[in-house]
């Protein structure tokens, strides 16, 4: 049986973008961290204002959340979080500066209430 071939950018490419859309969409509705990425994606082609306000949203959920991440999901958060940071630092940057800028910026954090 003869071996298939690795996965490469040009082999994907081959593929076509229905293909590919389709696989995408199947693995996004088991994986919480691919969905998030896609959607990103998807906000950043129709403009800077749009993916600036889906990174403020996602901002504020991560900067509000009071939960404590366990040793199971750390991973999801830091590929969420790094993937925020290189939205922020490539496409957003590459649309407006100025609102990347903003975003690099975190506010303080709110004190524990005890």
């Amino acid at each position: 049986m003869a071996r298939s071939k690795s996965v490469t950018q040009e082999g994907l490419e081959g593929l076509g973008a229905p293909s590919l859309a389709k696989v995408l969409l199947e693995h996004a509705g088991s994986d919480p961290v691919l969905r998030k990425k896609l959607h990103m994606l998807m906000a950043g082609t129709e403009g800077a204002g749009k993916l600036d306000s889906e990174l403020a949203k996602l901002i504020r959920t991560i900067g509000g959340s009071r939960s404590v991440v366990n040793w199971e999901k750390r991973k999801d958060l830091v590929q969420e979080l790094d993937h925020l940071r290189t939205t922020i630092g490539g496409t957003l940057v590459a649309q407006t500066s100025t609102a990347a800028a903003s975003r690099f910026i975190w506010r303080q954090p709110t004190p524990w209430p005890w």
